[in-house]
């Protein structure tokens, strides 16, 4: 059975109210959040954190909706994960004040951490010695499991949440905050602190699969859209007509009267075309309006750079999309048991003869009397061979 714990602002624990659902909406990509809904009588305004007993995030309540409704009065509330409180910490400081990677000294990721939350985290002095908080505390657990190195530059400004994921995520790692209050018996306002855990995610390609033929999937929903992939991109650049023999690749036209003209570069990406297209690459044409350097010969090296730039970004418009999700049947594969947020699994679609890898990237729970459902959204997936397996 689900148990929610229920806490106030200095982490003091409340009675148990009743509810009529909770969303508990856990995403490793980013921070998660959740919403609950009951009666207006049973809801607590003392409930700051909401916590969901076997799950390694804690809710911070941030939003209410009073709603009168015919059949009754109701409050729903929301918010965001402990993780979310990161995003006020502001790194003020240049990649030449963290550890550096040198032969005799290579990168460690703790010591890499340590500093950036250091720097970034904690009281500040300001104007008539008033003390201002970024948070309490933001400290490494000792539990954390750390990449051996992090090979990361870190831009002064960066929010430490952007950072950690930047971070940790192409390793294959992730981490959750849990709470460290701290009451202030000096009479002034209680102060919330997290420590923050990191962990290494799993690969259970080997043992998880989803799909009918494993009856443990109520439904999946999945969507393939290649219509926007282009891998060959055109680009143009206007040139006064009188520099125009000091370029390479240059044509001209007459434009209401007057000689315009441009340079042509491409860009090619040739894995980002639809599939089945043989030999074919379909093309789509750019013009860039470069303004920042001047229209000469001798810059030509530097202004194609910038329009092969141009096309690369364009081309991220142009990607395919696919999305998988799946509502799951806890039958045979259980959530928390065998499989876990992050972790990389297998999804069957066997009326399509298909199998994809990918990693869950959000699993959301609705949690009503005595009822759980839980959906399964899955990262960038991977095609695989199609092999029934049980």
């Amino acid at each position: 059975m689900t148990v929610f714990k229920f806490y106030n602002s200095t982490g003091e624990q409340l009675k148990n109210i009743d509810w009529i659902e909770i969303q508990w909406n856990r995403k490793y990509t980013e921070t998660g959040d959740f919403s609950l809904y009951t009666n207006v009588e049973n809801w607590n305004t003392d409930i700051k954190y909401i916590k969901n007993v076997g799950r390694p995030e804690t809710g911070i309540v941030q939003k209410l909706n009073y709603d009168k409704k015919e059949n009754g009065t109701f409050v729903e509330v929301k918010g965001m994960f402990l993780e979310s409180l990161l995003k006020t910490g502001i790194n003020n400081f240049p990649n030449s004040y963290y550890p550096q990677n040198t032969p005799e000294r290579p990168n460690d990721t703790k010591e890499f951490l340590e500093y950036l939350l250091q720097a970034s985290i904690g009281t500040i002095t300001g104007y008539d010695n008033l003390e201002y908080y970024t948070l309490y505390t933001a400290v490494l657990a000792d539990d954390c499991e750390f990449p051996s190195t992090y090979n990361f530059s870190v831009d002064a400004l960066s929010n430490i949440d952007v950072i950690l994921r930047s971070l940790l995520i192409p390793l294959y790692y992730s981490y959750y905050c849990t709470p460290v209050f701290n009451p202030k018996t000096d009479g002034t306002e209680p102060l919330i602190g997290v420590k923050i855990h990191i962990y290494k995610l799993n690969d259970k390609t080997d043992s998880i699969y989803f799909g009918d033929y494993f009856q443990n999937v109520k439904d999946i929903q999945y969507t393939l859209d290649e219509s926007a992939m282009y891998p060959r991109y055109y680009i143009t650049q206007k040139i006064p007509y009188e520099n125009a023999e000091q370029f390479t690749n240059w044509y001209w036209d007459y434009i209401s009267g007057e000689k315009v003209a441009w340079i042509t570069e491409r860009y090619v990406d040739p894995d980002n075309k639809q599939s089945d297209m043989g030999d074919a690459y379909p093309a789509i044409g750019i013009n860039t309006e470069i303004s920042d350097i001047e229209m000469i010969g001798t810059n030509e090296y530097a202004i194609r750079s910038l329009m092969q730039q141009a096309g690369k970004l364009e081309s991220l418009n142009h990607y395919k999309i696919e999305t998988i999700s799946a509502d799951i049947i806890q039958n045979k594969f259980y959530y928390l048991t065998d499989y876990d947020l992050g972790d990389r699994c297998n999804l069957q679609i066997t009326k399509l003869n298909q199998q994809f890898t990918a990693r869950i990237a959000e699993i959301n729970e609705v949690h009503s009397k005595n009822k759980v459902d839980i959906s399964l959204t899955m990262g960038t997936p991977r095609k695989t061979t199609y092999i029934k397996k049980l």
